[in-house]
């Protein structure tokens, strides 16, 4: 008890840390901004080498992060903690750099051959690989946050920052049924604002 007592706490002490920083970034204060990399850049650098599977290009897609942090600003405590925000950006910024990637690389065949299957396989893909079809990164931040305060907050934990939903149920203190149940509905709706946007469907 006492440990996770202890852990709780520091979670909070780094939240309120990166609420401070994010802040004074958006008074142009370079030095919060890179204390708020020495942070994050390593969980940033994770999400984007899932979704890149090549660290040179992962690194790539972290300094386009923070670039866009820097420039563009847009934090607000209503979509979620500033962690969460950070990576989603970065793994908007990972979407954007694959895409681009397999543009330059477009003489590869359009159609596999494992033909209709393949296509099959397509239209059942899990929710989650659904956002690897979005081909803009703004549009995963619009749907996210058509979402509900308590779906996408448990949403971001699970998927950006790989926490179990045990794990989930520790930090926020909810019941392990109760997040397993926001998460799904959350990602059902989610797909559903994809696939109206063309996205998936």
């Amino acid at each position: 008890m006492g440990a996770a007592l202890a852990l709780t706490e520091s979670q909070l002490a780094l939240g309120d840390e990166l609420q401070g920083l994010v802040e004074r970034v958006a008074r142009r204060d370079q030095a919060a901004l890179a204390r708020l990399y020495d942070l994050t850049a390593d969980r940033a650098f994770s999400v984007a080498l899932r979704v890149l599977g090549d660290r040179d290009d992962a690194e790539e897609a972290v300094a386009d992060t923070f670039q866009q942090i820097w420039e563009r600003g847009g934090y607000t405590a209503e979509r979620g903690s500033v962690l969460s925000f950070v990576l989603v950006i970065a793994y908007s910024r990972a979407v954007d750099l694959k895409r681009r990637l397999a543009e330059r690389y477009r003489c590869d065949p359009l159609h596999p051959e494992d033909g209709e299957e393949t296509y099959t396989d397509c239209e059942e893909r899990p929710v989650t690989e659904l956002l690897d079809l979005v081909r803009e990164g703004t549009a995963v931040h619009a749907a996210l946050a058509e979402l509900g305060e308590q779906p996408r907050r448990l949403i971001m934990m699970a998927f950006l920052e790989e926490l179990t939903h045990q794990q989930i149920a520790e930090r926020t203190g909810i019941a392990l049924g109760t997040v397993k149940s926001h998460i799904r509905r959350g990602l059902l709706q989610l797909r559903e604002r994809l696939a109206a946007q063309g996205l998936g469907a």
